[in-house]
C-alpha cells in the first residue's frame, strides 16, 4: 500500500516519556493526569497496544463515567483501527512508532491491518467501552437470581424515577392513623429545620445510605446517636438542672458581676443600658431556683455577653480597665459566659441529635418502601445497579463463582476518571480484579492481566457520584498495597505537561496547592507541578 490516503494526514502524535510508560500493557499503571494532559490519547494507545499484543477484544474492559466519555474513547480506538486497514505503509509505521512499538516489524504491521475485522467479528462487535452503570446493568442481567433482582428488570431514570419517588413519599406521609401522623410530624420537623426543599434532599440523601446493600436497613435510635456524639441521655433540661445543682455556674461569680453592675447605674452613657441588662439577669438568677428554672440560662448569657458576627463575646463594659474590682468582675463574667455556653450548646446538640435520629428514621422507612415498590414493579435506578453489583462481587463464595465467569472475558481493566469512583464502585473494581494481583500463572494459564486507572485526585473535591479525595486516596493505597505484595506492583505515573490550559492558570493552581491547598483538599502530598506544553507562550 503506497498510495497516499487521507489517513496519512491523521497520523498519531508521538507519546512523551511519561505517556509512553503509561501505555506499556506489561505493567499495572496508576496514572495521575488532569484535563488537557492527553489522558484520552494514553487510554486509546494502551488499548491499541493490548490488541496488537494479541489480546482478544472481549478480554478488555474500559470503564468510564459518562456516556460522552465512553463514546469518545470507543470512537478513537475504532477510528484508528479502521484507518490502519487502508493507510499507507509509511503512515502505519509512523503510528506504530508513536505508540512505542517497533515500526519495522512486518508481522506487527500485518496484525494492525486485520485488527478492525477482529474487533467487528468479536462477540461484542466492538471494543467494550462502557459507563460503570452500563456494565453493572449487563452484569445484573446475566446474574439476576444471584443479585436478588427481578429477571428482566427495567432501568428507570429522570422524570420517571422522580415521579416514582414522589409517589412513594406522598403515600408514606398520607397514611392514615398514628403511623401516618408520626411520619408527617417527622417531615414537619425537617421542614422547620431545613425548609421543605432541603428537607426533601435530606430524606433522599439519607435514604441512599440505607439502600446500599452493605449498610443497615434501620436507623439508629436517638440514644445511640447521642452516645456516638458523647452527649448525655434523657431530658436535656433535666441534665442542665443537675449541672446547675452541682455548681456549673458559681453564685459567687454572679455576685461579683452584680456588684459591679449596681455601680454602673450611677454612671451615664452607653454603659447604663448594659448595666440594667446585666443587673436584671443577675438579680433574677440569684432569686430563682436554678434547678427548676434552667430556662434563665439564656437571660444569664445575655447579661454578660453579646453576639458579634455570630460569636459570643463579653459586653464592652467588662472589657474596660477600672481597677481591681473590675478585673475580678471581668474574670467572673468570662467564667459565667463559658459555663452557660457549654450548658446551652449541649442542650442544643441533644435536640439536634434527636432530630437527626428522627430524620434518619423517616429516611430509612422511605428507603425500604421505595425498594419494595421497585422490586414489585421490576424497576431499578442507577444507584441500585451500583449497589447490587458491589454486593454481588463482595459476597464470598458466590462472588468467586461470578469472578470465575467474568475471568473468561476480562483480563484487562481500564478505569477512566478514577477520581469520580465512589466506595461501591471501587468494590466492583476490586471484584473484577480479584486474581490480577495473585502472581503470574496463578490463574492456571499464560494470560497476564493488567489494571490501568487514570484520574486527577484534585478533581475529587467536586464530589461527583459521592466520592471525595480521602476515598480516592484510600482506594489508591489499597490497590497499590495489594499489587506491591505480588510480583507486579503498580507503576505510578504523573502526566504534568498540559496541552490545553494557559500558563497563568497552571501557575495559579500550583501556587494555591503549594500554599495549603493540598491539605485543604484532603489529598496526600506531593502533587506534581503542572507545565504548559508550549513553554508559556499562551496569554492567561
Amino acid at each position: 500500500m503506497s498510495a497516499k490516503t487521507k489517513s496519512d494526514e491523521d497520523i498519531l502524535k508521538p507519546l512523551d516519556a511519561a505517556q509512553a510508560r503509561a501505555v506499556d500493557p506489561a505493567a499495572h499503571v496508576w496514572l495521575n493526569a488532569s484535563a488537557g494532559t492527553g489522558k484520552t490519547q494514553v487510554l486509546a494507545a494502551r488499548v491499541l497496544r493490548l490488541l496488537l499484543g494479541g489480546v482478544l477484544p472481549d478480554a478488555i474492559l474500559c470503564i468510564t463515567f459518562t456516556k460522552a466519555g465512553a463514546a469518545e474513547m470507543a470512537h478513537r480506538v475504532h477510528e484508528r483501527l479502521a484507518l490502519w486497514v487502508r493507510c499507507s505503509d509509511a503512515a502505519l509505521r509512523t503510528d506504530l512508532d508513536a505508540i512505542g512499538l517497533a515500526a519495522s516489524d512486518t508481522a506487527l504491521q500485518a496484525r494492525a491491518r486485520i485488527l478492525f475485522s477482529c474487533v467487528i467479528d468479536s462477540p461484542a462487535g466492538a471494543i467494550r467501552v462502557q459507563t460503570i452503570h452500563s456494565f453493572c446493568q449487563s452484569l445484573l442481567a446475566s446474574f439476576p437470581v444471584e443479585a436478588d433482582i427481578l429477571p428482566g428488570f427495567r432501568l428507570i431514570e429522570g422524570g420517571e424515577a422522580a415521579d416514582l419517588r414522589g409517589a412513594v413519599l406522598a403515600e408514606l406521609l398520607g397514611e392514615p392513623g398514628d403511623e401516618g401522623q408520626r411520619r408527617r410530624s417527622q417531615f414537619g420537623m425537617l421542614s422547620l429545620r431545613l425548609g421543605e426543599a432541603d428537607a426533601l434532599k435530606f430524606v433522599e440523601k439519607a435514604a441512599a445510605y440505607f439502600q446500599r446493600q452493605t449498610n443497615p436497613r434501620l436507623a439508629p435510635p436517638a440514644t445511640d446517636v447521642r452516645a456516638a456524639l458523647g452527649l448525655p441521655q434523657g431530658d436535656a433540661a433535666v441534665w442542665a438542672a443537675k449541672q446547675l445543682a452541682a455548681g456549673a455556674v458559681d453564685d459567687a461569680d454572679v455576685e461579683r458581676v452584680l456588684a459591679v453592675a449596681r455601680g454602673w447605674l450611677t454612671k451615664k452613657g452607653t454603659v447604663q443600658h448594659n448595666s440594667k441588662t446585666t443587673l436584671a439577669a443577675m438579680t433574677a438568677w440569684l432569686a430563682a431556683d436554678k434547678v427548676t428554672h434552667p430556662d434563665l440560662l439564656g437571660t444569664m448569657l445575655g447579661g454578660v455577653a453579646t453576639q458579634v458576627n455570630g460569636a459570643w463575646q463579653l459586653r464592652a463594659a467588662f472589657l474596660k480597665p477600672d481597677g481591681e474590682e473590675m478585673g475580678a468582675a471581668q474574670t467572673a463574667a468570662q467564667a459565667i459566659m463559658e459555663a452557660v455556653q457549654q450548658l446551652l450548646s449541649t442542650g442544643a446538640a441533644c435536640r439536634l441529635a434527636d432530630d437527626l435520629a428522627t430524620g434518619w428514621d423517616l429516611a430509612a422507612t422511605y428507603a425500604g418502601t421505595l425498594a419494595h415498590r421497585k422490586r414489585a414493579e421490576g424497576f431499578a435506578e442507577y444507584d441500585d445497579l451500583i449497589a447490587r453489583t458491589a454486593a454481588l462481587l463482595a459476597n464470598g463464595e458466590l462472588a468467586d463463582w461470578i469472578r470465575f465467569k467474568l475471568d473468561q472475558r476480562i483480563d484487562h481493566l481500564l478505569i477512566d476518571e478514577a477520581q469520580d469512583t465512589n466506595a461501591d464502585q471501587w468494590t466492583i473494581a476490586d471484584g473484577l480484579t480479584g486474581e490480577f494481583f495473585a502472581g503470574l500463572g496463578a490463574r492456571g494459564d499464560d494470560r497476564i492481566p493488567s489494571m490501568f486507572t487514570v484520574g486527577d485526585r484534585k478533581q475529587a473535591i467536586f464530589g461527583f457520584q459521592g466520592t471525595d479525595p480521602v476515598a480516592f486516596e484510600a482506594a489508591r493505597h489499597a490497590f497499590l498495597t495489594r499489587a506491591a505484595a505480588s510480583d507486579r506492583p503498580f507503576l505510578p505515573v504523573d502526566l504534568t505537561s498540559n496541552f490545553r490550559s494557559a500558563p497563568a492558570v497552571l501557575g495559579f493552581v500550583d501556587a494555591w496547592l503549594d500554599n495549603g491547598g493540598v491539605a485543604a483538599m484532603g489529598i496526600a502530598p506531593p502533587v506534581a507541578s503542572h507545565l504548559a506544553f508550549d513553554g508559556g507562550n499562551k496569554p492567561g
